[in-house]
């Protein structure tokens, strides 16, 4: 990680290192924000560091593109939408820095109506249906295991802390409760 950060800083590409993380360099230009993430193939899938247990850890882009694919079918062309008005949603109304990102795009898939064409009421139910799974285990200080499409080992929800997690699941139920009314 170390080697990725100086590689940007020295390359005089502008890149302004902001934080090395967990499996990724932060990195800010004058355009944008991002997280740069090195990766090694393997003949199944990639293999990206986690600078925590000192290991490397198995991902598939790949999958996940395909896994998204067929969410989207699934959804009649409105998972993609939908998931962006989620991801929307999160940034205009934060709780903290997590969840984030594919964990949002996974509980619209697990938690949305899929037949729902109304964007609105379709966003209502998404809430509500968050809530109604997961209240019981942010009110008993737990969160729950939600497993990577790609990778069933490899929990979604484990750089959130509990306590992210609760203050995530109480913007979702007064959310929910603004969204029943209008």
């Amino acid at each position: 990680m170390r080697e990725v950060c100086r590689g940007l800083e020295d390359g005089g590409n502008g890149y302004v290192v902001e934080q090395i993380n967990k499996r990724s360099v932060r990195v800010e230009t004058w355009q944008a924000e991002m997280d740069i993430v090195p990766v090694v193939s393997t003949w199944n899938g990639y293999m990206i560091p986690d600078r925590d247990t000192g290991d490397w850890k198995f991902t598939n882009p790949p999958v996940h593109t395909s896994w998204s694919a067929e969410q989207n079918q699934r959804f009649g062309g409105r998972f993609k939408p939908f998931v962006k008005l989620f991801k929307w949603w999160r940034r205009m109304n934060p709780s903290g820095r997590r969840p984030k990102g594919f964990v949002l795009e996974v509980l619209v898939s697990r938690h949305a109506p899929a037949i729902e064409t109304h964007y609105g009421e379709a966003f209502t139910q998404l809430l509500a249906n968050i809530h109604n799974e997961y209240a019981w285990l942010a009110t008993n200080n737990q969160k729950p295991v939600i497993a990577d499409p790609a990778d069933p080992l490899n929990d979604i929800l484990g750089k959130v802390s509990v306590a992210q997690w609760k203050d995530f699941i109480e913007k979702v139920r007064v959310y929910a409760d603004i969204a029943r009314r209008a």
